[in-house]
């Protein structure tokens, strides 16, 4: 039905738990002492990865009010597989690095205000968001329910990368990792097919394209 509301499902509420985790661990005071420390990631300073984590709440909070883009909408994994293969550009890597550490200039207070606030706005929003809505992302479209999951493997890979970086146990998130891992897969398949994924999994003496590595 056009205009449907969905209320609370199991994306948009893995999404929120996920979200309220990245808000409380990008709020340890650990963080803000640790700002320019480098992190696990090559690269990347602690205050840049907890940007870049930081726009897994951001982006759904902007992308919701900008104009939607016109069908036809794509899943997360093709998403997701359009993003792969864009990311063996280095001109990606090195631009998804730069806007980290300009974010990252702004320091730890304003980040933290930034996404705490985004993450309040979210939580009411999606109570009542239409299945229908379409997000712009990455010169596509996808329901909103879809680009959620995109966004929750970006959350619970570098809230991972974060929590590596101070030495700190990362959060449980069950919900939300049986996601990515479901997404990250479906990934795997539209770029590979399914006999890779299946060869990756069972038969890895056969997995001459590491068919599993999405991201």
């Amino acid at each position: 039905m056009i205009g449907e509301h969905v209320g609370m499902n199991d994306v948009r509420g893995a999404f929120l738990t996920a979200a309220r985790a990245a808000v409380e661990l990008i709020g340890r005071k650990d963080v803000g002492d640790r700002w320019h420390d480098p992190s696990v990631l090559e690269g990347l300073t602690i205050g840049a990865l907890a940007c870049h984590l930081g726009r897994g709440i951001l982006t759904p909070h902007w992308y919701l009010d900008m104009p939607e883009p016109e069908p036809p909408a794509v899943d997360a994994a093709t998403y997701f597989a359009r993003f792969a293969e864009s990311t063996a550009d280095a001109a990606i890597d090195v631009a998804i690095r730069s806007r980290s550490e300009e974010m990252a200039t702004a320091g730890w207070a304003r980040l933290y205000l930034d996404v705490d606030r985004a993450n309040d706005t979210l939580a009411k929003r999606l109570e009542t968001e239409p299945v229908d809505k379409l997000v712009p992302a990455m010169g596509l479209a996808l329901r909103v329910d879809e680009y959620l999951k995109t966004r929750i493997v970006e959350l619970v890979v570098h809230l991972d990368d974060l929590a590596r970086s101070l030495a700190v146990a990362p959060p449980n998130l069950a919900g939300a990792k049986d996601i990515a891992i479901n997404l990250l897969v479906e990934t795997a398949a539209v770029r590979h097919g399914r006999d890779a994924v299946l060869h990756a999994l069972a038969r890895r003496e056969l997995d001459d394209v590491d068919a599993l590595r999405v991201l």
